[in-house]
């Protein structure tokens, strides 16, 4: 019984210190921004998935697609962050408020909701957001050790670029710093895994 108290005490000051000092907004791009940077720099995944679901609610409600398929994205990035990672013991105890979710199917769980997000996208057909998808996918599959699927969907970004591209003249590709393309900085993955 001692245990038990203490277990739920330890679940609510955590709850309490995951929360703490996170901006209350009821927009849910906004939602979304503070969950990245809470998952991202700030290692808090506990309140950065709660406000990707609130955001997701918000725009399921409102029929919002572009919207919907955001807040999909960012969930799949949510699971393979290096935050939940770090929060693994909590994760493995009490699991994520996605249902389905457990730390051990979080890689599962990141590409199911890429794929969320990509069939929004294919209907839309937005080949930029689906280049982003895929690239992201891949991401995913290097990090779960699957690489033939990282192989695959790297080479699905790619592809992608280049029909934006051919279909949007004068369009330039979001690419990092030190790339001179998209398609550069796609090589690399794919030479880093051998493809």
């Amino acid at each position: 019984m001692r245990h038990l108290k203490f277990a739920v005490v330890l679940f609510i000051v955590t709850t309490l210190i995951g929360c703490a000092s996170v901006p209350k907004t009821n927009d849910p791009a906004k939602k979304l921004e503070y969950a990245n940077e809470l998952a991202g720099e700030e290692h808090r995944p506990i309140p950065a998935e709660k406000l990707i679901q609130e955001a997701i609610m918000i725009y399921s409600d409102r029929q919002d697609d572009d919207g919907l398929a955001m807040a999909y994205r960012t969930y799949g990035m949510f699971f393979r962050s290096a935050a939940v990672l770090i929060w693994r013991k909590y994760y493995k105890k009490y699991g994520f408020l996605e249902v389905e979710a457990s730390f051990d199917n979080r890689f599962n769980n990141s590409i199911d909701f890429f794929k969320k997000a990509e069939s929004i996208y294919l209907k839309q057909d937005r080949l930029d957001k689906l280049r982003d998808v895929y690239l992201h996918m891949g991401i995913t599959y290097k990090v779960a050790e699957y690489i033939d699927s990282a192989c695959k969907f790297y080479k699905k970004s790619k592809e992608k670029d280049k029909e934006y591209l051919q279909t949007n003249p004068g369009q330039i590709s979001d690419i990092p710093n030190n790339f001179n393309s998209y398609q550069e900085y796609i090589d690399q993955h794919l030479t880093s895994l051998m493809c």
